[in-house]
């Protein structure tokens, strides 16, 4: 009889050695995930809020309200439509950043098409920023 007893308590403790194998790897992946997320690894997007301003006749104005990892060199305004592409140009800061309060216009002698309803995006880093819908033709 002693032996039942004993076939009963011995099931108990390969059970509670998978329990405890299982927690233990539970906590190590956790601690391990935390430690590559908060590395540096992830790299944050850029991101920004955008006022577009049409000029009645003569060009679009963007301006910066907020920025985030915005630089001059990885910016670009795109046309959607077309494909036409043009650079930041912003000509202020020695920095290369884009900063609260700078602006940057685009008429109709730009190398974009500026066409009613034609999409303009703002491109940084392969993310898009913002875009903007034409109201009037350039």
């Amino acid at each position: 009889m002693s032996r039942r007893n004993d076939s009963k308590e011995r099931a108990i403790s390969p059970v509670i050695g998978s329990v405890l194998l299982i927690a233990i790897v539970v906590i190590v992946m956790a601690t391990f995930g935390a430690q590559v997320l908060t590395s540096g690894i992830y790299e944050a997007q850029p991101e920004a809020e955008l006022v577009f301003d049409e000029d009645s006749e003569t060009k679009i104005t963007i301006g910066v309200k907020r920025a985030s990892g915005l630089v001059e060199s990885e910016t670009t305004v795109r046309v959607q439509e077309t494909g036409d592409e043009q650079s930041w140009v912003d000509g202020g800061g020695e920095s290369g950043e884009i900063n609260p309060g700078d602006t940057v216009s685009y008429d109709d002698e730009s190398e974009l098409s500026l066409d009613e309803g034609n999409t303009i995006q703002v491109i940084s880093s392969d993310t898009l920023i913002d875009d903007y819908e034409l109201k009037n033709s350039y």
